[in-house]
C-alpha cells in the first residue's frame, strides 16, 4: 500500500495527530505553508510600495519641471493624466480605514 504524501492542510486528518511522527510531519508542512504565504505577502507588499514610489516620483518630477519652466502647463497635465487619477488620489490621501473606494471594488 502506497503512503500518501502530505503536502497541504487538507491532507491532515484528525486521527493522524495521535501519532507523534505524523504530528511532526504535519507541523513541518504547516510551517512551510506559512513561510511560503508570508514570502508571497511580503513580495506583493514590496511590489505595491515600489509602484506607489514610482507614481510619486513621476508626479514630483513633473512638478519640478513645471516650476523651472522646462515643460508647459499642458505638458504637465498630459503627463499627470497618464497616471490613473484614482490611484494617485488614494496615495495623496494616505491610508484610511476603508481600503478601497466603492468604485474600485466593482
Amino acid at each position: 500500500m502506497k503512503t500518501k504524501h502530505i503536502r497541504y492542510f487538507g491532507d491532515i486528518r484528525y486521527t493522524d495527530l495521535e501519532n507523534p511522527l505524523k504530528r511532526l510531519i504535519f507541523w513541518k508542512v504547516i510551517q512551510n505553508t506559512y513561510k511560503k504565504q508570508r514570502k508571497t505577502i511580503d513580495c506583493l507588499r514590496a511590489k505595491t510600495r515600489r509602484q506607489a514610489n514610482k507614481i510619486w516620483s513621476l508626479q514630483l518630477l513633473t512638478n519640478h519641471l513645471k516650476r523651472i519652466n522646462m515643460i508647459s502647463e499642458n505638458a504637465q497635465h498630459m503627463l499627470d493624466g497618464t497616471i490613473a487619477e484614482d490611484i494617485f488620489n488614494k496615495i495623496q490621501r494616505g491610508r484610511k480605514k476603508e481600503k478601497y473606494s466603492a468604485e474600485l471594488r466593482r
